[in-house]
């Protein structure tokens, strides 16, 4: 069949301006026709392939990706798609299949840029992997080595402390404790940043009591709201004896964040965690909400979207209100891992307001929570 012998359905002005590669075989595999960019490709001229058998032309494609994928397409009758670097043309190339009685239609496109784009961004995102872990290497070695010399420092402190000292003198040694012990909190939010970052955090699951866990971490907080004259308050919607599986240690580290971080902002009135049960439809998991809220200064509106991002600092225009540091951005990783949320809310000069939601499992010798409100104080 000649080339003017399918100028009732081929229009080779059109089919010579398009940009695509286009050529047709019958179902013998003789040659029909093929544009301008197909002859480019295969490196022939029209008038020397049309007529003739494909494969003989062409005998390297046979046996490869190519040959299998028009071979099925022909025999199939439906149409389809691959993609193939195409070694003659040095190039990927994107090419659907069309079959018909009459034989088989080839459209194909160069698609070679779109692959040096994702393997750039692959490059690019492997480089940033890597960057990632050499800055957690790094915050790990840096939170080790300043911890050593830390502890050896407060080491000596504690023996100062045991000589005879004066007023004034105790004084200062209290100072340098307590900035000591802000330090070493420094350092293990660091160095929980960055095994989160690494991903080498994993949960610990086990059975719990939830109310009992948050009333222990209460105590630990306590002599540091007692310092600033703060009321430490727990109001919990939970039964005491109610029992949850989760990782009881990660949620203790949620409490010390969120509650140490209101104690630091907070000048005068109070903290309260509030414990509560948000209904699950399905009833497969126990959302735990926990809800930390103070009276101190509160967060400017516009510093709210960023406070649980690592170092992010509040301004209300005449000094800094709120450094985050670490530790929030510590909880909203750890509530990620339990399937959780993290959130905040504040007016400013009226307090702020933190909630965490965890997805936590119930236990086999769980109690349903209280459906009135029991409220008690830590300590105190």
């Amino acid at each position: 069949m000649s080339e003017t012998s399918t100028s009732g359905w081929l229009n080779p002005i059109i089919l010579d301006r398009i940009t695509d590669g286009f050529f047709v075989v019958d179902r013998s595999w003789t040659i029909l026709y093929l544009n301008s960019l197909a002859e480019m490709v295969a490196g022939r001229k029209r008038e020397d392939v049309i007529g003739k058998h494909l494969w003989n032309e062409f005998p390297h494609l046979v046996g490869t990706t190519i040959h299998k994928q028009y071979t099925e397409a022909m025999e199939s009758g439906k149409a389809s798609s691959f993609e193939e670097f195409l070694p003659m043309a040095n190039a990927h190339f994107e090419t659907f299949l069309y079959p018909s009685p009459e034989g088989l239609s080839i459209y194909f496109r160069d698609i070679s840029a779109r692959y040096e784009f994702e393997r750039q961004l692959k490059l690019a995102q492997s480089k940033a992997a890597e960057g990632e872990r050499t800055k957690s290497r790094f915050l790990a070695h840096i939170s080790h080595e300043v911890r050593s010399p830390m502890n050896g420092v407060l080491g000596i402190l504690s023996l100062l402390e045991q000589t005879s000292l004066s007023g004034i003198q105790r004084f200062y040694t209290s100072s340098i404790r307590n900035s000591a012990k802000l330090l070493m909190k420094f350092l293990d939010d660091l160095l929980e940043f960055a095994r989160m970052e690494s991903g080498k955090i994993h949960l610990v699951i086990e059975d719990f009591r939830p109310v009992e866990l948050v009333e222990q971490t209460l105590t630990l907080l306590k002599p540091l709201a007692d310092e600033k004259n703060l009321e430490l308050i727990l109001k919990s919607h939970l039964s005491k004896g109610l029992t949850l599986r989760g990782d009881p240690r990660r949620i203790r580290q949620i409490i010390l964040n969120l509650v140490g971080n209101s104690i630091k902002h907070t000048q005068k009135g109070f903290v309260e965690v509030s414990l509560k049960h948000m209904a699950d439809e399905k009833l497969a998991h126990f959302n735990f909400e926990i809800q930390v809220s103070d009276s101190g200064a509160g967060i400017p509106k516009d510093a709210l979207e960023n406070i649980f991002e690592p170092f992010s600092q509040a301004n209300n225009g005449k000094s800094f209100v709120r450094a985050s540091g670490l530790g929030l951005c510590v909880v909203k990783d750890i509530a990620k891992l339990m399937n959780g949320s993290v959130s905040a809310s504040s007016n400013e000069g009226q307090g702020s307001c933190f909630n965490v939601r965890l997805q936590l499992d119930h236990s086999a010798c769980s109690r349903l929570p209280l459906a009135e409100e029991v409220a008690s104080t830590a300590h105190g």
